[in-house]
């Protein structure tokens, strides 16, 4: 304490501005964890509204039966399911997949294209339906989290991450647009597109493609599902 009343004036106002900025957040969540005990409102709409007043810039971490996800607060489409359901995303089609194939399926090994976060992935390794998998992702946030998500769940040995996007030609380079608050509707920006959810007005970054049987290791096809 002392230490801080001896700093100058401007570093104590912003130390106090800060420590307000969290007050709010703090306050609310304190109420919904009180409301959550008190069976007043349901785990599910609690942790909905803890989602939707989070920093957008934050990340939140969800527990599932057999796995951890990390996922992005601003993120209101994937990252929101992940969060509120404490479900892998569109773990229930996994699962019908699954029993379509019969228990007795011979794929080992699950190539998982477009694998945004690894929520498919890695539930379809932890739960014992594939004895490993490949995740391809381009967009590097999403990769980022897809990497981070394999370690926390401790698969980084049955899982293989790659950071590009798959094409039909290798080392190109590629204009990607990124969705602000779905991060599962980034996408790789063409002439044909039709702007019906105002992607013009979308960032753009530039991704390197690379063709199917470059980026994935040799892998006998008759024991992978695509």
């Amino acid at each position: 304490m002392l230490i801080w009343l001896k700093r100058p004036t401007s570093h104590k106002a912003n130390s106090i501005i800060r420590k307000l900025g969290h007050f709010p957040y703090k306050l609310i969540l304190t109420i919904f964890r009180w409301l959550k005990k008190t069976r007043i409102i349901s785990n599910f709409i609690t942790r909905c509204l803890v989602f939707d007043i989070a920093n957008k810039d934050s990340l939140l971490i969800s527990e599932t039966e057999k796995a951890k996800f990390i996922v992005s607060a601003a993120d209101i489409a994937l990252g929101r399911t992940v969060y509120s359901k404490k479900m892998p995303h569109e773990f229930e089609k996994l699962t019908v997949v699954m029993e379509l194939l019969n228990i007795a399926h011979q794929k080992k090994i699950l190539i998982d294209i477009g694998a945004n976060i690894g929520t498919i992935s890695i539930a379809a390794v932890s739960h014992g339906f594939f004895e490993k998998a490949i995740s391809i992702e381009p967009e590097p946030s999403n990769y980022s989290l897809l990497v981070a998500n394999v370690h926390i769940n401790k698969l980084a040995e049955r899982i293989l991450t790659i950071n590009k996007a798959l094409g039909n030609r290798n080392d190109e380079s590629l204009e990607f647009e990124l969705c602000i608050d779905n991060h599962g509707d980034h996408r790789v920006r063409t002439n044909n597109n039709e702007a019906k959810f105002e992607e013009e007005s979308r960032s753009v970054i530039r991704i390197i493609s690379g063709a199917f049987d470059k980026l994935i290791p040799s892998v006998e096809l008759e024991e992978a599902l695509i």
